[in-house]
């Protein structure tokens, strides 16, 4: 079964999306992120007597949803092959060194700008804040730019 059939359709997922982060800024005076969640998580772990905030639960949501929905799809399983690493970085240990570095990059990244892509893209821009915009014109430059890579790269003989 192909996963990107069982897709919601943009009309319904947009408008869900934007109610879900209106909400939860109106229930949490915070907003919806990721990179929050997950400094939150680490902040509960050194302190694990307190209550853990919203977002951390919202965090475990986001990857426990992911887990639930991919097995009820029957689709729940770990890739065995993706050309582009095989061809660049082999499999195995090199590959696992590869997502653990860019891994980290990336959290090294969303601290850096002062958010995650959903926090940024979603509620900073929804909330008209400047350095938002900035930090989503920059995200979605470099994605662009790096799939031209990508792709030249991968049609190179």
């Amino acid at each position: 079964m192909d996963p990107f059939a069982l897709r919601a359709p943009w009309f319904y997922a947009g408008p869900l999306i934007g109610l879900a982060v209106v909400l939860h800024l109106w229930l949490t005076n915070r907003l919806t992120g990721a990179t929050g969640g997950f400094v939150d998580l680490l902040a509960w772990a050194k302190k694990p007597k307190s209550i853990p905030k919203f977002t951390v639960f919202l965090l475990l949501g986001m990857a426990l949803g992911g887990v639930l929905a991919s097995y009820l799809s029957g689709t729940l399983g770990v890739p065995t092959s993706d050309v582009f690493y095989e061809l660049r970085y082999g499999s195995g240990s090199g590959r696992f060194v590869l997502l653990l570095v860019a891994g980290a990059l990336i959290g090294f990244g969303a601290r850096t700008a002062g958010g995650c892509t959903s926090g940024h893209g979603v509620c900073g821009n929804a909330l008209g804040s400047p350095a938002s915009l900035a930090t989503t014109v920059s995200f979605l430059g470099a994605a662009i730019a790096t799939s031209w890579v990508v792709d030249y790269l991968m049609s190179a003989p």
